[in-house]
Parts: structure tokens; sequence; C-alpha cells
């Protein structure tokens, strides 16, 4: 039986975003059970310009557009209640495009990609059960995303803060900033979480996040939207979405031979449950160390070095309690009475930071 350096579980972000790295310098397998690469999408693809240097030319090959600010609008007033200026331009990539290019940058370094394969166990000593097949690695790696089959498997824990995503593109209206994008807020929305509005191009992508959504919570900000002429249509068409992770993250990522990163890790942001910036800082930071230790040792300094992410993830989950206590509605129409109309954002991805920033500046 062949034995393979590093076998990637999961074709998603995390997975293809490795390989593309390590295909340089090690044998790479990637597998997946889905058909195609990007599909089915479900993040909105919002990142700062330091995530964006981070992935590479791929990334920048994919943005679809630039935000200097975000708008607070409160649809029980049909007013924007609150806008903060980004101090780092905020961009939407293709989420599926860059899924594509990086699966295309691994293949070309020499990594192999199977689709259409199931894994049924991953073993601590680098065995991999598939249907008909058993696949021997001298390190294997699940990012199998929210699902959390294998992680749980393994004893390693499963995140249990999470919500549901839907949203959809519609064509935009006259009445939305080209360069600003809107967290939506109101009477109408899951207080545990919030909608949102993006222009992308021709389109605006709308979403709402909550413990139980449903189409007809879509439907009523969509509706409210056309009537302040910033979409041009009711119609829901071609919804896409999925699970949202709040944390906490895993505090264990290792077992035996066996890593966990990305989603399945719980390394997202608590608040907003995006996971680009963490996730590309936790596999910038694995490559890293396969590339310059030996494989045994791995999964030791893996544990240590995402220690202090770890921990910056853990803190920032305060401020989510907070929010989830008060309703993510309320804490914005309170942050604009007490902050001002007016704000500015230090750090779109690290919301201490940011919070802290703005409490110093208002207290001082």
């Amino acid at each position: 039986m062949k034995t393979i350096d590093i076998c990637i579980v999961g074709a998603g972000f995390s997975g293809l975003y490795l390989a593309s790295l390590l295909s340089k310098t090690c044998s790479v397998l990637v597998l997946d059970m889905k058909k195609e690469i990007g599909k089915p999408p479900h993040c909105t693809g919002l990142v700062s310009s330091k995530t964006i240097n981070r992935i590479g030319k791929v990334a920048m090959e994919v943005i679809e557009s630039k935000y200097h600010g975000i708008n607070f609008l409160d649809l029980n007033s049909k007013k924007t209640i609150l806008r903060a200026k980004l101090q780092d331009k905020v961009y939407k990539l293709n989420r599926i495009e860059l899924e594509r290019l990086l699966a295309l940058q691994a293949l070309s370094n020499g990594a192999q990609i199977k689709l259409r394969a199931k894994v049924m166990e991953v073993r601590v000593n680098g065995e991999i059960k598939l249907s008909k097949d058993v696949i021997r690695c001298r390190l294997v790696v699940i990012a199998e995303g929210s699902i959390q089959i294998l992680t749980k498997s393994l004893g390693l824990g499963h995140v249990k803060d999470r919500v549901i995503g839907i949203q959809y593109f519609i064509p935009r209206g006259s009445e939305i900033e080209n360069e600003e994008f809107y967290v939506i807020i109101g009477s109408d929305i899951d207080p545990e979480f919030f909608g949102w509005a993006i222009p992308v191009k021709n389109s605006v992508l709308i979403g709402i996040g909550g413990k139980y959504v449903k189409l007809t919570e879509l439907k009523k900000i969509t509706d409210n939207l056309v009537k302040l002429g910033m979409v041009k249509e009711g119609k829901l068409s071609s919804v896409f979405g999925g699970t949202i992770l709040r944390g906490p993250p895993l505090p264990k990522l290792s077992k035996g031979r066996v890593i966990i990163v990305g989603d399945a890790s719980g390394y997202t942001k608590p608040i907003t449950g995006g996971g680009l910036d963490p996730i590309s800082r936790q596999i910038r930071m694995l490559y890293e160390i396969i590339k310059y230790n030996d494989i045994e040792k791995v999964p030791l300094i893996y544990e240590e070095k995402t220690k202090h992410l770890y921990k910056e993830l853990s803190r920032a989950r305060i401020i989510h309690v907070v929010l989830r206590h008060m309703g993510y509605t309320q804490a914005v129409r309170l942050a604009s009475r007490t902050l001002g109309k007016e704000i500015s954002i230090s750090d779109y991805d690290n919301h201490l930071k940011s919070l802290i920033s703005l409490l110093s500046k208002r207290f001082k």
C-alpha cells in the first residue's frame, strides 16, 4: 500500500488553500464526496485586504467589489441609523471561482483531487477508509467544514453555537451605495443575528441569518428593500446558504496523525461567523510548520502555534455572548445612541480590538 505524505479530507476553501501551498513540497491527496469544486456555494466572501494579501494572487483575481463603509439599516424606521467607515477597505470575493482557482493551482503543482470520494473513517494512525479502499497517509488533515462528522468521531468535539444563513442575488435599484454594504436589523429579524445587503456589480446579495430562518422572512426583507429603492423586484430565486459557526473554537485540534482545520475546528469570527481571515491564518501557520518540520512532529507543534489564535477568537466571544443576550438589533440601536451616528472601524477582522478602540475614543 502506497503511503501519501498529506491526505486532506475536504475540498472547500481550507482544504484547497492548504493543498495549493503544500503540493509544491510534498505529495498531497484531496478527497471530497461532492461532485464539483466550489458548489454548493454558501459564503458571502467578504474579506479585508490583509486576508487577500495572505491568500495571494488567486484572491486578487476573484474580487467582485470593494467597500469603504457599512450602513446599519433599521427596517422598522426604514433609515440608516449608524454608519461605519472602514479604515481598511473590505472586498467581496467570488467564492466559487476562488475555490476553483485554488484547485487548479494545487493540481498544477502535482496534487491529486478525488471527488465523489466518501470517507467512511479516519484512523489516528493515518489510515483513511473509503467505501472500497484504504489509504495510508503520513498525516491526515480534516477540512470537512461545519458538518464535523469525522471530527466528532475522533472525540475532538464539535462547535455548538451555530445559526443558518440563506441568501440570493437580485437586480439592484438606484438607491443603494456602490461602495458600502448594509447590515440589516429590525423586529422581523432573529434577535440572535442580522440580515445583509451587499451590492455586487448590477446585483445585490441579500441574506438573513438566525437559529430558524424561513424564506418568508427573506422575502419580507426583500420587499422592504424594494420599497426603499435598493433592489428592483421581490422575487426569490436560486437561494443558497448553509451553517454559520460562531464558536467556541475547539481547544484540541489533533489526535495521533490527524489534525483539524477550518470550519471543522471552529476557527471563525464569533460575531459574524466569517472564517476566511482566521482560517487563512491557521492554514498559513500549518503550511509553515509542515514545510520546516518532520511530519511526525507537526500535530504537537500545530497545537502550540494555534494557541494565540484560539485565545483571540475565544476573547471575541465575549462580545458575541453580550450581543446574543441583548439582541443584535437592540445592540446596534444602543451603539447609535451612545457612540453617535458615524463611527470608524479600525480592524474589520478583529471585532474586539475595534470595539475597544471605539469605546476608548468615546469615553476618554
